[in-house]
């Protein structure tokens, strides 16, 4: 059985490996020319759980729950590209295991790490809009096993009569020293984001080892070769990028005092619930944005032009931009341009940019018309992402105030 599962794992390790290849060289072309590659998107996650032994020793291969012991450990992960990522993988802990019709029980420590290639697959079908709260994952890998073993006898003789038989080979006694052998795993895995950064993480993988002696017995005839072991955990992880963009600042192109009134938000009007935390934590230095409404002084029932600029820099990738206008303010259904979807819901207007624009700036044209309000101060939010082919994000956001004029009937 561990020899299938030897020629099952490898065979996957080649086709994840040879997956790898093409996101790693054109990572490596990226990485020259401007800070990205290798310095994006990077998780780091700390996890424990329980490690399960299968071999000679454990009834049928199913262990005892008294004989589960605890591992914990850490990894870190390099995401390649929308599917694959490579991670280094570490676990420390005890495997433990008992047969009583060979009247025997062991405990080991163990130290397990591990180069590991990561396939993403959820993203098969996920959309590649930042609003994706989880991932899918498979893993395979390769890496080295650090193992000492301390075993007890159930019974006053560690063997039993019959037709296996049972010894402890030299150099695995209970003072034996560390041993170093070679490892194969495979396992599947889930993450849930809980922030733009923070997610929980939960995973069970199957670890292959190189030898037989783990549990300190060697059985001739059993079918069970060498060692295995499985371990289920549970994590917390954090993404971030090792180091900060380098692209270009945006620098606002519009008039100052339209930028100004984007920093002097006096209304009372707050953002409603619809697109709050809809946006976290992001580059602001790569992304910017200003808006201002021509003209700026309105009557009840005029057309107005919200102009929405946004500064992307060589930026490539899909962006959505959600606006609130006033009570009693609507958005009548338009056209905003080439592969640009928009949608409107009483007074909040969505806008998906499916793919971005070539120019490093562009500019948003919304006709928005006034209803019966009082006379007064009004203001317009503008909330929004950019996510790049790499599936970095940039938040933006501004407010435009505008006043509107006394209905004509009570002049």
């Amino acid at each position: 059985m561990n020899r299938i599962f030897f020629k099952c794992s490898l065979f996957l390790s080649l086709i994840l490996i040879l997956g790898t290849a093409e996101p790693l060289k054109a990572q490596a072309t990226d990485s020259v020319a401007k800070t990205g590659g290798f310095f994006k998107n990077w998780r780091a996650e700390v996890h424990f759980g329980a490690v399960l032994f299968h071999g000679d020793v454990s009834e049928d291969g199913v262990p005892y729950m008294r004989d589960w012991r605890l591992g914990y450990g850490l990894a870190l992960e390099k995401q390649l590209g929308k599917y694959f990522g490579i991670r280094a993988h570490l676990m420390n802990g005890k495997v433990a295991g008992r047969s009583e019709a060979l009247g025997y029980k062991f405990e080991s420590n163990l130290l397990n790490a591990s180069l590991q290639t990561t396939f993403s697959f959820s993203r098969l079908w996920q959309d590649e809009s930042y609003l994706n709260s989880y991932r899918t994952y498979a893993t395979v890998g390769l890496g080295f096993i650090n193992w000492k073993v301390n075993s007890v006898a159930i019974n006053n003789s560690v063997s039993k009569p019959g037709d296996v038989p049972v010894t402890i080979p030299a150099g695995v006694a209970p003072s034996s020293k560390s041993e170093l052998d070679g490892s194969m795993s495979v396992g599947l895995g889930l993450n849930y984001n809980v922030s733009d950064n923070v997610y929980l993480g939960i995973e069970t993988s199957l670890h292959g080892t190189s030898t037989d002696k783990i549990d300190g017995t060697v059985k001739g005839s059993s079918a069970v070769k060498q060692d295995m072991y499985s371990y289920t955990s549970v994590g917390v992880g954090y993404m971030f990028d090792l180091k900060k963009s380098d692209k270009p600042v945006a620098q606002p192109t519009a008039t100052g005092s339209a930028w100004n009134s984007l920093k002097t938000n006096n209304l009372n009007n707050e953002l409603p619930e619809i697109i709050q935390g809809k946006v976290g934590q992001s580059n602001p230095s790569t992304v910017d944005v200003i808006a201002w409404v021509v003209p700026d002084e309105i009557e009840e029932g005029e057309e107005i032009t919200l102009n929405i600029q946004i500064y992307k820099a060589s930026i490539v990738g899909k962006g959505e931009i959600k606006v609130l206008l006033p009570e009693n303010f609507y958005a009548p259904d338009q056209e905003i341009g080439p592969k640009i979807d928009f949608t409107s819901d009483d007074r909040n207007l969505t806008i998906t940019l499916n793919e971005l624009p070539e120019p490093f700036d562009f500019t948003l044209n919304v006709k928005i018309r006034s209803g019966k309000n009082p006379k007064g101060n009004y203001a317009i939010y503008i909330l929004g992402r950019i996510t790049d082919d790499q599936q970095q994000q940039y938040k933006l956001s501004s407010v435009v105030n505008f006043k509107q004029m006394a209905p004509v009937a009570n002049r």
